[in-house]
């Protein structure tokens, strides 16, 4: 088998079991996460300006979505709220909380607004697991096992 029809075979496997692939790699990711933070601190390190470039064009872009929000005062009041509840929690409970769009700012079927209706205060890791997927879609795609 050539590199070519090897490389074919497994992008059709991959298509055919995609769930199954990405829970794999998902439990994997967990199971070794110790592993793989050390690897990418090892890589900020050695590649300092590239980290640098990328976290400013994150930074950026998620600026961009928040900054072209007019925010009413309800929604504003709900903010700090959650802010003060996500401190609350991390001294009651313990561990990191952040707020987090239950509809996520930016998503290719519906993008969620940056408004009160739209804010929850969750614990960082599961924020951070969900990355810009609904709430709904992380807890029924049981993406959060492991955590």
């Amino acid at each position: 088998m050539t590199k070519e029809e090897k490389r074919e075979y497994d992008r059709a496997y991959y298509l055919a079991n995609k769930q199954k692939k990405l829970k794999q790699v998902s439990a994997n990711y967990y199971k070794n996460k110790e592993q793989y933070a050390a690897k990418h601190k090892e890589w900020r390190k050695a590649n300092p300006e590239q980290w640098l470039f990328l976290a400013r064009k994150h930074a950026a872009k998620r600026r961009a979505v928040v900054s072209n929000v007019c925010m009413s005062e309800l929604d504003l009041f709900v903010f700090e709220e959650a802010v003060e509840l996500a401190k609350s929690r991390e001294k009651l409970v313990g561990g990191k909380w952040e707020i987090d769009h239950i509809v996520p700012l930016k998503h290719k079927k519906a993008c969620g607004l940056h408004v009160a209706s739209n804010f929850q205060v969750v614990p960082a890791e599961w924020n951070r697991a969900k990355s810009n997927r609904n709430m709904n879609e992380f807890i029924i795609g049981k993406d959060y096992e492991g955590l």
